[in-house]
């Protein structure tokens, strides 16, 4: 017979083996059966969610480069994968720069002149999405190569595509 041991949580007898391994315990298990442990961290990750998006967030508004790292992937995967959030893409299967070459044009100093332009209304107005720095295509129907691509404020890139 296995060996049986009970969950202060639940107050339940149960398998030992239906208790997470932890070496600094007695027995080598803790005290809270996986169940339990399991629904406490369910339920602390609900408190915690938006705090956590929160602090994502910010985290990734003042990092540019997260910001051009994300810029990046976004292009990758339209790319690649061809679809974003339920939108099919022109681009999908076509050549486009690689990440080193991303990365050089947008810390070129005429490029960064223009992100930070960008970047600073974004930010002066409260991090309005629709003033987000935005990589276009210049020709829309060309991929993400350098001499294709520039800066412009999400509404303008918006405004662009339909037009």
């Amino acid at each position: 017979m296995e060996k049986q041991k009970k969950c202060f949580k639940c107050n339940k007898q149960k398998n030992h083996n239906e208790f997470y391994k932890h070496p600094q315990m007695l027995d080598g298990r803790v005290n809270k059966c996986k169940e339990c442990n399991k629904k406490d961290v369910r339920d602390n990750y609900a408190k915690t969610v938006d705090e956590k998006r929160e602090y994502d967030t910010e985290r990734y508004r003042y990092s540019i480069p997260r910001i051009l790292n994300h810029k990046y992937s976004c292009i990758k995967t339209r790319c690649i994968r061809g679809r974003s959030n339920g939108k099919k893409y022109f681009v999908t299967g076509k050549p486009f720069l690689s990440k080193e070459e991303f990365m050089e044009w947008a810390y070129s100093p005429e490029n960064m002149e223009v992100f930070l332009s960008l970047y600073n209304n974004w930010q002066r107005n409260g991090f309005d999405n629709k003033l987000s720095p935005s990589i276009d295509r210049i020709n829309s129907k060309k991929s993400y190569l350098i001499g294709n691509l520039q800066w412009l404020s999400k509404s303008d890139n918006c405004k662009k595509y339909n037009k």
